[in-house]
């Protein structure tokens, strides 16, 4: 009614027609019935054209957006330091053609935006993805570990979202943000041993941290005079009140025996540098499982019965710390 109005108002003003568009309507009055004509044809022309409108500016831009859809999902939203930060992407080809995806100079046709809840945008390291082609109607899916990609050592709520650059298109694709928390876990135990052949040290610590409906043990490797976190490996889940035996051989690898359910055991060994050697599910049989060191210094699980070896979704990556970590580390 108020576009009815203003419309016959500015006719009003363009031929002297009348001066209060409302006491037109009403009375119907004016000096030219052509003029009349005029001016709701004028009217009735914007709104029979509305739908027009909306095609030819809307339509163009859902179509541009509906080339390449990105979809980024996490995990969990729960995550402690330092801990493999696993990114799956989905990047859908709907552009009717082949698409080929390529680094522009220094910047990665794949890439992130990560900013904290205060709305500080975070600078990422070198990321770099080789170039490929997306088939059309292809969907192409990635699992990516984002620590070693962004200084995510400070605890607090983020958000993130993906993004893909298509040179063809000149422009970039966005996902939907989502969002996730760093926090620390509760230290449960902790020791400094040497590095065999140097003079090198390196903080080996457990912690204990509540993951959806169970508590989660995690073994952390650092070394505090050089600023690096060797590894942050969850291993598995904790039964409530239980202790995990834990024990270092010859080598100074670091050896875990953890009770994760009723007559159920995750058997882990990782040596300094965060590598994961050996990773197996143990079903108590008989007596008691127990770690046992031999003769020659070696470790091994005593009784019981191997199921199958369980294998990490991510590598150990080294990742480097600020001076105020290495001290809030120093503290644990």
């Amino acid at each position: 009614m108020e576009l009815r109005a203003f419309l016959i108002s500015r006719e009003a003003q363009d031929g002297d027609l009348f001066v209060d568009g409302d006491s037109f309507l009403q009375s119907g009055s004016c000096r030219s019935s052509q003029k009349k004509r005029h001016v709701y044809f004028r009217i009735f022309s914007l709104y029979s054209c509305a739908p027009f409108y909306f095609l030819a500016f809307f339509v163009p831009l859902m179509s541009l957006r509906a080339q390449v859809h990105v979809d980024l999902s996490l995990e969990r939203n729960l995550y402690i330091a330092y801990e493999p930060l696993l990114v799956s992407i989905a990047l859908m080809n709907m552009s009717g053609r082949d698409l080929k995806l390529e680094s522009m100079g220094s910047q990665s046709w794949l890439g992130f935006n990560i900013r904290t809840a205060e709305g500080r945008w975070l600078a990422p390291h070198d990321m770099s993805e080789p170039s490929l082609t997306l088939p059309a109607g292809s969907t192409l899916r990635r699992t990516i570990n984002i620590t070693p990609l962004f200084p995510l050592g400070e605890l607090g709520a983020y958000e993130i979202a993906a993004t893909v650059f298509q040179s063809d298109l000149n422009r970039n694709f966005r996902s939907s943000p989502m969002r996730f928390e760093i926090t620390e876990g509760s230290p449960f135990s902790w020791q400094e041993v040497g590095v065999p052949g140097s003079t090198e040290t390196r903080l080996i610590s457990f912690l204990l941290h509540r993951v959806t409906q169970s508590t989660a043990l995690y073994l952390r490797i650092a070394d505090i005079r050089k600023g690096v976190i060797y590894c942050t490996h969850q291993l598995g889940g904790l039964v409530a009140y239980s202790k995990p035996e834990i024990a270092i051989d010859r080598n100074h690898s670091i050896h875990v025996l953890q009770s994760s359910a009723p007559r159920r055991f995750i058997y882990t060994a990782v040596n300094l540098d965060g590598k994961v050697l050996d990773r197996r599910l143990y079903f108590e049989t008989g007596s008691r499982l127990m770690l046992r060191k031999i003769p020659d210094g070696a470790v091994r699980v005593t009784d019981g019965h191997a199921y199958l070896p369980i294998q990490f979704a991510e590598d150990s990556v080294e990742t480097n710390i600020s001076p105020q970590e290495q001290e809030t580390l120093r503290k644990m």
